[in-house]
């Protein structure tokens, strides 16, 4: 932190000259293998060396980008994005780095003709420092200030060793401790100098490089404590640094004097009084910035000539403790207006939206001034009673009542094959939920889109993230050599959030408005429970986009993540930070979030990203607060995070062993070890075997058991180690956005990936089969969308992105097509929906649909959605012991080919007490050797529920005339549901 961390440096600029990213490191061996990684305004981005990397100056390290040319760089750029980390792995990553042109441009310098900003950069190890002077970067500096307790600093020196005494390296001669409060940052700057040793709190000369101040009452948080020392190394310079409140944030007193308990954070109106109210403890002074537009100057058309910048009104926030900052007046011009905080803390003078803004303009950069009122008037007609009366008419008793249907709001519609009937863009809310759309060829055509998923009927959809994304979301016209295009925003699925109240922009018709995309959304969420279809969330509140360009760091500096007593970010999520979800603070805002979801918008169901990387009591928190508001709303999500060994966050384990229905619902959780059974998961980059696909010589009992237990609502992964897996906890799965397409697998474990760029129907079979297993099994069902068009995702030699993906995200087939896993970011030729493959596929799309049709039937019959006791309940015959569901042992035995290829497993209704329903069967043909196989079923009459292949319809009898030695045939990749009448 240089001393000029509190200095406002004017608004943003953008920039297109050169500039220089230079980095420094006390250990100069380290420099051969740093690099670094450098994006725009999306989630892209790429690593690059530095021009000296084998030859350091006195300073360092260098790379000079001419941004009129960079790929990663725009015209309307203000900041440059970077991180440090060593070569070709994410080893030695530093914090996100996001530092605007502003703070270097008085300082630029010319390049050959050309402007050049030079940002200076000092690895402390736990930060990057950035710099707009070498010599304010260079020389001993101070590597700690940090409060220790609420009445002691600890402080420390470091520079480069060179040839001098460990003892001599950050040496400081002399110190001065000033406490800044808020007044003082009222004062103009020359007020501010001329005043400044009249808030000298201590001073010393510790003649030591590591040293502690002791303070003789204790630090009040409101305060800026400002740390000046003087190193042995050079007497002529002050190097300065704000002292941090981190190691204080986990401690009782903070807690219970500077946490709010309140639930109005944000902008209100109420009484005929506006609010704004922050949490911002830590903070020295805050002001509220009104503007009459949510666009700022460096993203409007370059047609319109309003400065955009020019602030409407600036107010002045009061501190009211608990650590909230506080402002009300009954001034009525602040509605359809836009508003930002101006905050200075120990980490230096931001200006930021507010992370409680509920919209806001383009790009999330703004927050909207909206009342109440607003959102009744951007609410569609008749919202609330298509929520009210889907419910009444289509209630779910439990979690596992449900098939989940997951879809990029993009993806849907995206690709040519959909074309509007009503002028709506493609890959947009709007577009999402029209319907009479279709897709014709030689005379013959299909329902696309919503009217597509209509037929499917799933209950409820899962939406990859729609909250607001760390992205540009503008549409742009961009004229080339005299030819003009469109450019989309930048493909993404979301998983970087910026705001988390806000809906994502890019989707609606105008992102600049905030209450155009709260209407389109609100009207999606309408048209879905009008056709009896719950909407459920993808949220990401394991991480955040960014931690440097972040509104909750920005004011309060690390609170809100995870780190070390060092300041390191922890990284259990692979994205270079962890939200903090045990903290008081952070576990409110999730559980107001979700609870405004619920309420404003009628979502009804929550899927968590990385759930194993959140505190299980925020994940109880979450859920007893959304049965409050309504006892149908489900949430669930991944049980496993990417790094830590917690013992209290909501890992697979500890769902199941804490996480059961207290009253109030139950968390749910993916079942890893069905989908690794009946599917396989991923292995050195490709896909694996799982029952489905693996040949019989090779299959196991293991795999056969854990893909068996599907039908169960089984996780055998964790009944294994002891652990009770109900039903209504389990989701069942095969595939989801995050990994190859089922019908890919399927393709590659054909033959190794041979012929998998083209159409292989023995893998659309399979891929029809697995997928109805899991549709018609125990437990909550989830279904990747696109596979009912055997999605497929592959990039040819000469197509974009085919030079430059990489073999996390793709494997290389044997004729060097590339199958794409990880498509987070390849765009939408890779991701779009090809609805002309529906048209060839009708006949499977219709097997597809009826098993989602006969999944709704079999959860109102009462076979399918069962409790726990339905699964695990028993009964005695004979003097044995059989539970009520259950696998057939037999089916795990082997011959001369190895096992046989097939899984079934029961449901004898007809023994639980009171019986009403029939003995239920569910039969699953896997890769055979021959055509088929024979399973014994006894004698008696059977009813045909579902067959995937279609060699039975449904209602088809089988008696044993029908039936050769009390055995059925089974076909190689069939799925059979049968009910036996006698």
């Amino acid at each position: 932190m240089s001393s000029s961390s509190s200095i406002d440096y004017g608004d943003d600029i953008t920039f297109t000259g050169l500039v220089k990213v230079y980095y420094h490191n006390d250990n100069s061996s380290v420099y051969p293998s740093k690099r670094l990684w450098i994006w725009g305004t999306s989630v892209a981005g790429s690593e690059y060396g530095f021009d000296n990397q084998g030859n350091p100056d006195d300073f360092g390290i260098y790379k000079i980008f001419d941004l009129s040319t960079a790929v990663f760089a725009t015209p309307d750029m203000t900041a440059m994005r970077f991180l440090i980390k060593n070569v070709g792995s994410w080893g030695g990553q530093s914090p996100d780095i996001v530092t605007g042109f502003n703070k270097y441009y008085p300082f630029r310098t010319n390049e050959n003709g050309k402007e050049m900003l030079t940002i200076y950069c000092v690895d402390e190890s736990t930060s990057v420092s950035t710099y707009n002077q070498k010599a304010d970067a260079l020389g001993d500096r101070l590597s700690e200030a940090n409060f220790t307790s609420w009445k002691t600093i600890s402080c420390a020196g470091t520079g480069v060793p060179g040839d001098r005494k460990a003892s001599d390296v950050g040496l400081c001669v002399s110190y001065s401790l000033y406490a800044f409060p808020q007044s003082y940052w009222q004062l103009d700057s020359d007020t501010q100098y001329s005043s400044k040793e009249s808030y000298l709190l201590s001073s010393g000369k510790p003649n030591s490089n590591a040293w502690t101040i002791a303070l003789d009452a204790e630090a009040v948080c409101t305060n800026i404590y400002s740390l000046e020392v003087i190193f042995a190394s050079d007497t002529s310079k002050i190097k300065a640094r704000n002292v941090s409140w981190l190691k204080l944030y986990d401690t009782s007193k903070f807690e219970s004097d500077y946490c709010y308990d309140g639930t109005d954070l944000g902008y209100s109106r109420s009484n005929g009084q506006n609010y704004f109210k922050l949490w911002a403890p830590t903070a020295g002074r805050v002001t509220i910035n009104i503007y009459e537009s949510g666009t700022p100057n460096a993203y409007k058309d370059a047609s319109d000539k309003e400065n955009h910048d020019a602030k409407y009104k600036t107010m002045e926030m009061r501190y009211k403790g608990q650590g909230l900052w506080s402002y009300s007046d009954p001034t009525p011009f602040y509605q359809g207006r836009f508003y930002t905080y101006s905050i200075i803390t120990p980490e230096g003078t931001f200006e930021t939206i507010d992370p409680y803004a509920k919209s806001s303009g383009l790009n999330g950069l703004r927050g909207a001034v909206l009342t109440d009122e607003d959102f009744e008037k951007a609410t569609p007609d008749g919202f609330a009673t298509s929520l009210e009366t889907m419910e009444k008419n289509d209630p779910i008793a439990s979690p596992n009542d449900l098939s989940i249907y997951e879809v990029h709001v993009r993806d849907f519609t995206a690709d040519k094959s959909w074309v509007s009937l009503a002028g709506n863009a493609n890959g947009t809310y709007n577009a999402f939920v029209e319907e009479g759309t279709s897709y014709e060829s030689g005379g013959v055509s299909v329902k696309t889109g919503f009217d597509s998923l209509k037929e499917l009927a799933p209950k409820a959809i899962q939406l990859l993230p729609v909250f607001d994304q760390d992205n540009d979301e503008r549409t742009l016209s961009v004229t080339t050599d005299g030819v003009t295009t469109t450019k989309k925003p930048d493909y993404n699925w979301g998983y970087n959030p910026l705001n988390y109240n806000v809906v994502e922009g890019s989707y609606s018709s105008d992102p600049s408005s905030a209450t155009t995309k709260v209407k389109e959304f609100k009207n999606l969420v309408k048209k879905c429970a009008d056709n009896d279809i719950r909407v459920i969330m993808d949220v990401v509140y394991n991480h955040m986009a960014s931690t440097s360009d972040n509104a909750f760091n920005k004011i309060m500096p690390k609170y809100y993540f995870l780190t070390n007593e060092a300041g390191y970010y922890y990284d259990e999520t692979g994205c270079n930070n962890t939200v903090a979800t045990g903290r008081k603070m952070a576990k409110n805002f999730i559980v107001q979030s979700v609870k405004f979801w619920a309420q404003q918008y009628g979502i009804k169901g929550f899927r968590f990203d990385l759930m194993g990387a959140i505190e299980s009591s925020t994940m109880r928190a979450i859920k007893d607060a959304l049965y409050d508001i309504d006892p149908q709303i489900v949430v669930y999500g991944e049980g496993w995070r990417v790094g830590g060994d917690s013992t209290t966050q909501a890992t697979t384990s500890v769902v199941y062993s804490t996480l059961g229905d207290n009253g109030k619902g139950s968390v749910g959780c993916f079942n890893a070890g069905g989908r690794d059974g009946l599917k396989g998961e991923t292995q050195d980059g490709h896909p694996a075997y799982g029952f489905m696909s693996q040949g019989q010589a090779d299959l196991t009992d293991d795999k056969m058991y854990n893909a068996a237990c599907t039908y169960l609502g089984e996780d055998r992964y964790s009944t294994l180690n002891g652990l009770k897996t109900p039903p209504s906890q389990t989701l069942n799965y095969v595939s989801c956005h995050d990994n190859y397409t089922l019908y890919d697998s399927m393709k590659w474990c054909q033959n190794q990936g041979a012929g998998a760029s083209g159409e292989i129907e023995a893998a659309m079979k399979a891929t029809l089969a697995c997928s109805s297993y899991v549709l018609l099994s125990q437990g909550i069902s989830f279904f990747q969308g696109g596979e009912e068009l055997f999605r497929s995702k592959l990039i040819k030699e000469g197509e974009d992105y085919y030079d430059t993906i990489t073999s996390d995200d793709a494997c290389t087939l044997p004729d060097g097509v590339k199958m794409v896993r990880n498509s987070y970011k390849y765009g939408d030729a890779i991701n779009a929906f090809r609805w002309d493959r529906k048209l060839t596929y009708q006949s499977y799309f219709n097997k597809f649909a009826e098993a989602f049709k006969t999944r709704t039937t079999l959860v109102k019959e009462g076979y399918l959605g069962v409790d726990y006791n339905a699964i695990q309940g028993s009964y005695t015959s004979g003097g044995t012991s059989y539970k009520y569901s259950r696998l057939w042992d037999d089916m795990v035995k082997t011959d001369a080919n190895g096992h046989r290829a097939i899984l079934a497993a029961q449901t004898e209704f007809s023994k639980m007490p009171s019986a009403t329903l029939k003995d239920f069967y569910s039969i699953l043909g896997g890769r055979m050797n021959g055509a088929k196989d024979t399973l014994g079923i006894g004698n008696g009459s059977l009813e045909v529920v579902y067959d995937s292949t279609g060699t039975y319809q449904s209602g088809d009898l089988l008696s044993d005339s029908q039936l050769a030695n009390n055995a059925m045939s089974v076909s190689a990749y069939q799925h059979l549901i049968l009910r036996r009448l006698s």
